[in-house]
């Protein structure tokens, strides 16, 4: 900090004043970088810009819609089926899922290149 040499009343009164605004600028930037603290460590941001970040990974895309596809064909074969109502259904189920999930992850690139 520059020092200033105060003659008068006046010039002490003037000092007074830069160092007020100066302090209130200061005070106004420090709450400032405060809250930004604040809400970089929010655990709510966190998760946020963390799936943010996950979702826009390529690879993390192509496996949570291979798993979605398999969990959506494993409900339709389970429903139309009853893999857990009869012993056929079961081994129907079974047999179906071997064909239909390998058939399923090969159409899904198909899909997703003309949905993008």
């Amino acid at each position: 900090m520059l020092k200033k040499n105060i003659n008068s009343y006046t010039d002490m009164q003037k000092r007074v004043d830069e160092l007020s605004l100066l302090a209130n600028q200061q005070e106004h930037l420090l709450k400032s970088q405060f809250n930004h603290i604040l809400e970089n460590i929010n655990p709510l941001e966190i998760v946020k810009d963390s799936l943010s970040t996950l979702l826009k990974d390529k690879e993390v895309q192509d496996n949570f819609s291979t798993k979605a596809v398999s969990l959506g064909a494993n409900f339709v074969i389970e429903k139309i089926l009853g893999r857990n109502r009869s012993i056929i259904g079961y081994f129907s189920s079974i047999i179906v899922e071997k064909y239909a999930t390998p058939l399923l992850k090969k159409i899904l690139p198909l899909l997703k290149s003309k949905f993008p």
